[in-house]
């Protein structure tokens, strides 16, 4: 949609005001989002208050249908979670601000990242939990943890949108996406969603396994294989829950050649019982599931053989 005089006459016929006071409400409405969503999304804004339904340009994607192959595109969804605004000092000395929002439609979810001036939307509460928001024109990359993300770069925006999308609630699509209590599954069984599983690790993949982040933080990164006798999967464990498992810190890491890390993370962690909870997604690259650790629990013996016990009842049905 451009900001052109057919689309004001539009809205001028249909809603009584001149062009003039039209021009006025868009670029208050501009400011109001401080800059961060384009006139194109003031124009809808103000035709939507005003009661003009204003066609959209750019098809919405549903996010179980975006892949790696988009460069631009353009998602709607409910806000299901707001992380806290974090402060950080960037590599060139300057003070930055960070805040993730993480969208659902109900078929998939997607994290949206917000930098610096941006997390203004937050802090001012024009985006807030349960908000319906599309965002238009945004970048899509794959993050650190291997899920994909969007982003708004230099020329996407974000518009809050009525509920005209017919999107499940706040409630039920947390509970899809991030339940508070992970099922527990065997390998051979999952699917993508939060699960909790017991494995062993078996194997370790060799890396950099120190990696610096945007914030001009080192960290851990490391790729292992749980087997637990069903199957088995890749699992990855960043940052506190890396160093949690493998018994080791960042700074006894940063000073070794890549052989050395692999060795140390090796003779700590191969063989080792782990109790998992996590994000389990599609790898579209590979065609395979993967899991994104987010808990590490205690391994309690009489907990495991319990529900050892309750699994081979359930198979041989006694």
């Amino acid at each position: 949609m451009d900001f052109s005089d057919e689309i004001l006459d539009k809205i001028s016929r249909k809603s009584g005001l001149s062009k003039e006071e039209l021009v006025n409400r868009i670029n208050d409405k501009a400011n109001e989002f401080s800059g961060l969503i384009t006139k194109e999304g003031a124009v809808y804004i103000v035709g939507k208050e005003l009661g003009v339904e204003m066609e959209k340009a750019n098809k919405l994607l549903k996010l179980k249908d975006i892949t790696p192959d988009f460069k631009k595109l353009s998602v709607s969804g409910r806000v299901i979670r707001i992380s806290p605004i974090k402060e950080f000092v960037k590599s060139n000395g300057n003070k930055g601000r960070v805040a993730n929002i993480y969208l659902s439609d109900g078929t998939g979810y997607v994290r949206l990242p917000l930098w610096d001036d941006q997390v203004n939307l937050v802090e001012e509460g024009l985006v807030s939990l349960n908000s319906i928001i599309e965002v238009s024109d945004a970048m899509l990359r794959e993050n650190t943890f291997g899920e994909l993300e969007i982003s708004l770069g230099r020329f996407g925006s974000i518009r809050l949108a009525d509920d005209i999308h017919n999107l499940p609630s706040s409630e039920e699509l947390i509970e899809k996406y991030f339940p508070s209590s992970p099922r527990r599954t065997f390998i051979k069984d999952i699917v993508p969603g939060s699960v909790e599983i017991s494995g062993h690790v078996v194997q370790i993949f060799k890396g950099k396994f120190v990696f610096n982040n945007q914030e001009n933080e080192d960290y851990i990164i490391i790729s292992c294989i749980l087997d637990d006798g069903t199957g088995d999967i890749r699992a990855v464990f960043f940052r506190e829950l890396a160093e949690e498992i493998s018994g080791l810190k960042t700074d006894a890491l940063v000073g070794l050649d890549f052989d050395q890390r692999y060795q140390l993370v090796s003779k700590n962690l191969l063989g080792k019982e782990l109790v998992v909870q996590g994000r389990v997604v599609k790898n579209r690259n590979f065609d395979r599931l993967e899991m994104t650790a987010n808990q590490i629990k205690s391994l309690n013996v009489l907990e495991e053989s319990r529900k050892l016990v309750d699994s081979l009842e359930t198979i041989v049905g006694v």
